[in-house]
């Protein structure tokens, strides 16, 4: 395939596996040996195990702060001249509830008047998640 998409929640810790990417050649011997290597990794955050594909972080995302990123996957044979293909994958961070509510003021004062009526509004309160 020449694109995937893979997942990996918020938070997580560095060397945190993601997926395996496996590639086939179908040569014998030294030639069918593949060694795999990331390109267009901007930011570092990732790392491949260069023998076997499998994808880990090498940082801790936010998903407040970025939400995707897209790294593209090569693999070569042992071959001479060596020969590759590559894919695109595209890391989605996942959100996880990792906020505490709180109140916009720290201190309100409304006035209630002795005549109001029963399930009146007497003021309103804004909070952010």
């Amino acid at each position: 395939k020449s694109f995937y998409i893979a997942y990996i929640p918020e938070n997580e810790p560095v060397a945190t596996f993601i997926s395996r990417f496996q590639a086939v050649d179908r040569d014998n011997g030294e030639n069918s040996t593949l060694i795999y290597e990331l390109f267009e990794d901007v930011n570092n955050a990732f790392h491949v195990n260069n023998k076997t594909g499998d994808l880990f972080t090498q940082q801790i995302f936010d998903y407040e702060f970025q939400k995707v990123y897209v790294v593209v996957l090569k693999v070569f044979d042992s071959g001479s001249p060596p020969l590759s293909t590559q894919t695109t994958i595209q890391i989605t961070v996942e959100d996880v509830n990792d906020h505490f509510p709180g109140f916009i003021c720290q201190q309100m004062f409304s006035r209630i008047y002795e005549n109001v009526k029963n399930n009146s509004v007497v003021t309103k309160i804004r909070i952010l998640d």
